[in-house]
């Protein structure tokens, strides 16, 4: 398994995730809880191991899909694909009694206004961060990656936007920056 020391590509994602989510809501020995959906695992387990994630104040990582117990006095951190049974998957996690403190969310890519406003009705008052981080490929090795898309174009045109966004993403993590 690859650890975050790990140079290439791998160490380069595993140091955005941690210059993004993890810096975001680290605070003094406070420690976290981190949700993941499926594609965030994978991506997550490529680049990071559990020792790695400990050393960043992660005490737990849980399935987003699976039933959790409540931990009311803990954060929990999201980092998820923006797509409607994800953002459901979280809604259900506040909708009656809160499972956690606060959370802090974190989609791998472009999250659509419908499901922005939709997470907004529904639990705002716990949604301490809510970002895009450009993350929708995997690492496979230090200098191969596979694309992930959540959505499938139903256009040329879509495809195209759809192709522009990952190889931007992938970018972004190398420190490019592109002018608009």
């Amino acid at each position: 398994m690859a650890t975050g020391s790990e140079h290439g590509l791998k160490g380069l994602v595993w140091q955005r995730i941690k210059e993004t989510i993890i810096a975001d809501c680290k605070k003094s020995e406070i420690w976290k809880i981190l949700i993941l959906d499926h594609f965030t695992t994978k991506l997550l387990s490529s680049c990071c191991n559990m020792s790695d994630l400990m050393k960043e104040g992660i005490t737990i990582v849980e399935d987003l899909y699976k039933s959790r117990e409540p931990v009311p006095e803990m954060k929990a951190i999201y980092f998820m694909t923006p797509t409607a049974k994800c953002v459901d998957a979280f809604i259900c996690d506040f909708k009656l009694k809160p499972k956690y403190k606060a959370a802090y969310v974190y989609f791998t890519d472009y999250c659509s206004d419908e499901l922005f406003n939709k997470m907004k009705q529904s639990c705002a008052k716990y949604i301490r961060i809510c970002k895009e981080i450009n993350i929708s490929f995997l690492p496979q090795e230090s200098q191969v990656c596979f694309f992930s898309y959540h959505i499938p174009p139903r256009k040329l045109l879509d495809f195209v936007f759809m192709i522009i966004f990952l190889v931007v993403g992938l970018g972004v993590s190398f420190g490019t920056q592109f002018p608009y």
